[in-house]
């Protein structure tokens, strides 16, 4: 796991994101600051995504990063797209950092240029 959040940490840190983290900055995110995280990757790959988690309700941003990553084919570790909803919900570091980790991977997001493009 620690090697996946040092990717995290990578990516989050290259342009388009350019983040400035640290392994201990992502640490101490709150929350919504990490689903933050995942709505401004979500939004590199489709404007539509540019959600604010301060200014939505927070069922209604986990809603809508569980219907785009299931565009995607993301397999969560939990077989129940509700499961996988509720702990998203639940603010699951674990499930969180897992995610942040398989957008950030470069075929996720060239995967996704390519099913826009078809």
């Amino acid at each position: 796991m620690m090697d996946e959040l040092r990717s995290v940490v990578n990516e989050l840190n290259k342009p388009p994101f350019s983040k400035g983290l640290t392994l201990v900055s992502l640490d101490q995110k709150t929350a919504p600051e990490l689903l933050q995280l995942i709505i401004d990757v979500l939004s590199e790959m489709d404007s539509k995504m540019k959600l604010n988690v301060k200014h939505e309700q927070k069922d209604v941003a986990v809603y809508a990063i569980t219907d785009f990553v299931a565009m995607l084919n993301y397999k969560p570790a939990v077989e129940n797209r509700n499961d996988f909803q509720a702990q998203l919900n639940e603010d699951n570091r674990r499930v969180i950092h897992s995610l942040l980790h398989w957008l950030l991977r470069p075929q996720s997001m060239a995967e996704f240029k390519v099913f826009r493009a078809v």
